[in-house]
């Protein structure tokens, strides 16, 4: 179930949106000129300084030999959507094997070497943040808002841990992110990470579905993971990141200038990139402690400084779950969205042991901003449904944005809706 929020666009140009979930940030053209000259003269100079055209190659000349693979794959992650329901992919007879999934991460490790650290993207564009294992919401995005290349998209990081199903995610993101490298875009969240991902799930699921060679496959996955972009700029006025910024972040030369593959270093800007997260006190100071016990908060302070010299307009980050699923601070000049609904039976201290929705971000041609959210469905156990939904999914009762009281399948769900629901859980656990 999808709530949108829409307005009509406002007149005059302002840093501060209107009060409504949607705004705009109109700018003249010889601005947009003068920014798009800018960030071209950088990309050029990246182009020549990288390996870009060798990369470029290699990344050709392998979609030559793996177009097949490529494709098995994309049609693995839509049989389970449609009709099989089945728990994994990894490794199952329907599905693709443990070395398939490495030789398609050696793919986007040259797929992303064809691309500057720092992205620059077109509109209209998809924002989506965490997804966390959580398959079904992932799924649940692309059956909304369309697959690539009807729709493009850029991820803000965070596609593994905590949700049980880390690999799956990530063989659907990697295909599409070789069949359709300029409408897939993914950034590097901290979870992305060897020394985040190896305690909070990622390596224990490798464990638990690749008997032979978990250790390669995921020491492969961290290696691609050090490819990751870490920001990008969306139609020259908005930034995007997974965490923050950055007391270090001088220049955004800095982030072109990162040589990859790089691991995420303890302190420093890119760190900050990953980690940071905005400040939830009043403080005078641009930047204090962060609770999460490293990296810092900024300020709205330290935001205005970010967006004046740099000719923003806003920051869209990922990084925190919040329970409508987005969330605005300092006067909505940074937006926060998380898309991985119903979060929190995952760990009860997060989101104020409330289910969260999840959301996700559409920016038009002409920078119109609309945010799209998910009511959270009902968790439920595997014992509590039929074998042939025995998965972590969303079941077909959703709540209701009037009243927050769940609904009957009939009424919330159509009969095509309804078909791939092969079970109902009666009432709903926090």
């Amino acid at each position: 179930m999808e709530q949108n929020q829409e307005t009509s666009r406002p007149r005059k140009r302002s840093l501060t949106p209107p009060p409504e979930h949607s705004f705009n940030m109109p700018a003249t053209a010889g601005e947009f000129v003068d920014r798009k000259e800018r960030r071209r003269a950088m990309r050029i100079l990246w182009q020549r300084n990288g390996n870009y055209e060798c990369n470029k190659r290699l990344y050709e000349k392998f979609m030559i030999l793996h177009m097949e693979l490529v494709d098995r794959a994309i049609a693995a992650c839509k049989r389970i959507n449609e009709k099989q329901n089945n728990l994994k992919i990894i490794n199952q007879p329907y599905g693709i094997s443990s070395e398939e999934l490495q030789l398609l991460a050696r793919g986007v490790n040259f797929s992303l070497l064809t691309e500057s650290p720092l992205l620059d993207i077109d509109c209209p564009v998809t924002i989506c943040g965490d997804i966390h294992g959580q398959f079904d919401d992932l799924l649940s995005i692309f059956q909304t808002y369309g697959l690539p290349p009807a729709t493009r998209y850029l991820f803000l990081g965070d596609y593994v841990d905590r949700g049980p199903r880390s690999l799956e995610c990530l063989l659907l993101l990697f295909a599409l992110r070789l069949k359709y490298p300029k409408h897939m875009y993914l950034l590097r969240g901290n979870h992305e990470s060897l020394m985040t991902n190896k305690a909070f799930g990622l390596y224990n699921e490798c464990l638990a579905t690749i008997p032979n060679d978990n250790d390669a496959t995921y020491l492969s996955l961290n290696y691609t993971f050090n490819h990751l972009p870490v920001a990008a700029i969306v139609g020259d006025r908005i930034f995007c990141v997974h965490g923050g910024i950055s007391p270090y972040l001088k220049n955004l030369n800095q982030i072109d200038r990162i040589l990859r593959p790089t691991a995420v270093p303890p302190t420093g800007f890119i760190s900050d990139l990953l980690w940071s997260d905005p400040t939830k006190t009043k403080s005078t100071r641009y930047w204090t402690f962060n609770s999460r016990g490293c990296s810092v908060s900024y300020n709205e302070g330290a935001v205005d400084q970010f967006l004046r010299k740099h000719d923003f307009d806003m920051i869209i980050r990922a990084h925190e779950c919040v329970e409508d699923g987005f969330y605005f601070f300092f006067s909505r000049k940074v937006l926060s969205i998380f898309s991985a609904s119903y979060y929190n039976p995952l760990d009860v201290f997060r989101c104020n042991t409330q289910p969260n929705r999840g959301a996700v971000v559409q920016v038009t041609e002409d920078l119109a901003i609309s945010i799209k959210t998910m009511v959270p469905f009902l968790w439920s156990s595997k014992s509590t449904l039929a074998e042939c939904v025995e998965r972590w999914t969303h079941i077909d009762t959703v709540i209701t944005e009037a009243n927050l009281q769940p609904v009957t399948p009939e009424q919330a769900w159509d009969v095509e809706a309804l078909a791939w629901i092969c079970d109902y859980a009666e009432e709903m656990t926090y």
